[in-house]
């Protein structure tokens, strides 16, 4: 579950409950990640794509400083797939993101080519994509 505060004013204050996203959850792993270089620990409960993130992220955390390619397998995971793309683009290190067939062939080109755009190292091959992470600089991103 999760609870957000909605403030009207000063005076009031609600509580909403909603079942908890697994796409925001991701969301919140990443960053958390990010801020921290922390993974958040992840229960038996899980969703399966929640699963495959942690691994994800304790794969990238473990070998961010090794030599040579680190193969990055996010499975079906969608909202990881992006988020990696991302994310792997400002982590030192060579990297093959990949994952399903299916996942592969749905639409992430946009996100890549803003990334590009502000000087990401990234370059699709036929079995996923391959980053080199480096520090790029963008003061704004367009994506369509």
């Amino acid at each position: 579950m999760m609870t957000i505060d909605l403030r009207n004013n000063k005076y009031h204050q609600k509580t909403v409950i909603l079942n908890r996203s697994k796409s925001i959850y991701i969301r919140y792993l990443f960053a958390h990640f990010i801020y921290t270089g922390a993974i958040l620990p992840i229960g038996d409960e899980e969703a399966e794509d929640v699963k495959v993130t942690a691994k994800v992220l304790e794969n990238i955390k473990k070998r961010r400083d090794n030599r040579g390619t680190t193969i990055v397998d996010v499975d079906d995971c969608g909202t990881a797939f992006r988020f990696c793309i991302a994310l792997l683009s400002i982590t030192q290190g060579d990297w093959l993101l990949t994952g399903s067939k299916k996942l592969l062939s749905r639409p992430f080109l946009p996100l890549v080519t803003s990334l590009k755009k502000s000087g990401a190292s990234i370059m699709l091959v036929d079995h996923g994509i391959l980053i080199k992470g480096k520090t790029i600089q963008a003061e704004q991103m367009e994506i369509d």
